[in-house]
Order: C-alpha cells, then structure tokens, then sequence
C-alpha cells in the first residue's frame, strides 16, 4: 500500500477551472424552482453563521473566532450543493467567457441566485435575530448590540472603501471556491474553505450577502433606521455587492480563464505538431507494390 501525501487528494488547477466552467454552463440551464430552493437555503445559512460568529466573538472576545465561525456556512452551502451569488460568479463568468452558454442564461442565473439568496438572508434576520430575541433590541444584550454597532460601521463607511473591500472579500471568496474544487476529500475542502473565508472575515471586508442579513437584521432592531438611515443601507449593498461582482471577475475569473485558453492553444500546437509528424513519416515511408 503506497503512502498517501498531503497533496495526493487534489486535482490541477486547469482541471478544477474546467470542472467550474462545466458547472457554470449547467447551472445556466437550471429550473426556476431550483434557484429559488437552492438559492433562498443559502441565504439562510449565511444568516446562522453570521450571528453564530457575532455570539462566539463576544464569548471569547477574539475576532478570529467570527472568522472562524462565519466561515461553516459556506460549508453548509458547499456540502448541501447550495447556490450562493458570490461563490457562483466566478463559474458563470468562466462559462461566458468560455462562450459555454447564452449570455441572457448566465445573467438570469446570476440574478436567480442574487434574488433568492438576498430574500433567504431578509428571512433569516428575521427567523434567527427578531423572532427569537437574540438581536431584536441594541439597548437589551451583547448580541444586539453588537448587530447594531456593525450595522452602523457598514452604514457610514466611505463609498470607495466599501467597493475595494468587497472586491477584496470576493476575491478571497472565488478562491475558496476553487480550493474546494481542487480537493476531492473532505477534509480538504474544510480547511480550503476555513482559510480564505477566514482571511475576508478577520480582515472586515465586505460581503453582500452577510450585509443583507446584518442590514436587515438593524433595520428590524429598536430605532434601527433611525441608526443606519434606509438611504446608507441601499448604498452600502448596491456598491458592494458590485464589488464583489468585479472582484470575482477581475482577479480570479479572468486568470483563470487565461490559463484555460493558454492551455487549448498548447493543445491546438501539440495536435498539430504529432498530425504533422504522421504526414511526415507517411511520405517517408516506401511504397511497396506487388
């Protein structure tokens, strides 16, 4: 029995860009009812996440542990096969730049899946924060508190850094996306998932989907619009959830599909070089007639 290696689960790089162009391509030909299923799940999986990883900071008092936390529900939306807008972006984007589906397919999924999942975030900040009364009042325990003081930072933050630190954040998010592809065991895709998402989430980058858990969750809070304003709270999720989008694109998807077309016209060459070398040896050869 040989001894495995640490890196004997993973598969290349091309081939998981492939595997994620072929799963952009299938998801532009989904049903309704699956984006809607899928799409609002997820949603609801960031939202028990998130205020897991706000009760576990407060409980330890270290960032790192919101981090840490925050990043089991994109687990649950990976081992679930789930639709995120986020982590999906980079396989539609790779499936149009591949011409491997109608661009109106790719945008209605892209939209299918920002819809849902914005709805599955509203009714998780309402199912987990206000209807349990865990972050229903800012001025009545740490948690909403907390909620609302976030709430405020993402609120009153200047435009320009919350594009740059939601193009940041999807980066770190695509590229989780693509570890997970590239290993092919469980525990591989843990600790991919737990290392990129926790570097966005230690670092306070900006998400879209978590914003409309968090916002919609201040919004329901005591004087929460008074807090926030409705006008902040639409700015913050319009602009990040455009920077997300270009993140995701600009530096992994783009990338990624530059070594894909690389790769085809290396190919292409070898191809044509060994068709080549047939003719060749073919003329070469001596014509033996009876």
């Amino acid at each position: 029995m040989k001894p495995t290696t640490l890196i004997s689960d993973m598969i290349s790089y091309g081939e998981a860009a492939n595997r994620i162009t072929d799963a952009g391509a299938i998801r532009a030909y989904q049903n309704v009812w699956n984006f809607m299923i899928r799409s609002f799940l997820s949603g609801v999986m960031i939202s028990f996440s998130f205020l897991f990883g706000v009760v576990a900071q407060l409980e330890s008092g270290q960032t790192i542990m919101f981090a840490l936390c925050f990043a089991i529900g994109l687990h649950y939306i990976i081992f679930l096969n789930d639709y995120l807008f986020t982590g999906d972006f980079v396989p539609i984007c790779l499936a149009g730049l591949n011409r491997r589906a109608p661009a109106g397919r790719l945008i209605y999924a892209a939209a299918m899946t920002y819809v849902f999942n914005a709805l599955g975030c509203i009714f998780g900040a309402f199912f987990t924060g206000w209807a349990t009364g865990v972050s229903r009042n800012p001025y009545d325990g740490f948690v909403g508190q907390k909620v609302a003081a976030v709430c405020f930072k993402k609120t009153h933050m200047k435009y320009h850094e919350m594009f740059v630190r939601a193009m940041a954040c999807n980066a770190l998010v695509s590229i989780a996306t693509f570890m997970a592809n590239m290993s092919q065991t469980f525990c591989g895709k843990c600790l991919a998932v737990f290392m990129a998402i926790g570097n966005f989430s230690t670092m306070s980058l900006e998400h879209c989907m978590a914003n409309w858990f968090c916002l919609a969750n201040g919004i329901m809070q005591v004087n929460g619009p008074k807090n926030m304003t409705w006008k902040n709270t639409f700015i913050n999720l319009i602009l990040v959830s455009l920077g997300n989008m270009v993140g995701s694109f600009v530096i992994v998807s783009c990338p990624a599909y530059m070594q894909q077309y690389f790769e085809k016209k290396k190919q292409q060459q070898l191809q044509a070089e060994q068709h080549e070398d047939k003719e060749s040896e073919k003329e070469d050869s001596p014509n033996v007639s009876l």
